[in-house]
């Protein structure tokens, strides 16, 4: 059974910053990682001022698809995973 992991960015100080520190530092080592099998990263755009307000402020959605519950665990549980949430939060 493969998993599936939906990460939400909302109103992001640099939106530039934080898809360069994925693309270039978080990616390398998520996929390093065994039973990740890809990353999907979408750049939200409100095209509506109707926009409702739950999406309001999306930027930015990454997927990452694991081959199992316990492959998403081990990265999740991980030093790098941990890691990842510290630099993403600040």
């Amino acid at each position: 059974m493969m998993i599936k992991t939906i990460t939400l960015f909302k109103k992001i100080e640099n939106v530039e910053a934080l898809l360069k520190f994925c693309i270039e530092s978080l990616l390398p080592i998520i996929h390093k990682k065994p039973g990740v099998i890809c990353t999907n990263i979408t750049k939200v755009f409100d095209v509506s001022p109707d926009v409702d307000q739950d999406v309001k402020g999306l930027e930015i959605i990454i997927e990452t698809h694991f081959e199992s519950v316990e492959a998403m665990n081990g990265l999740v549980l991980s030093k790098e995973g941990s890691e990842f949430m510290s630099k993403v939060t600040e």
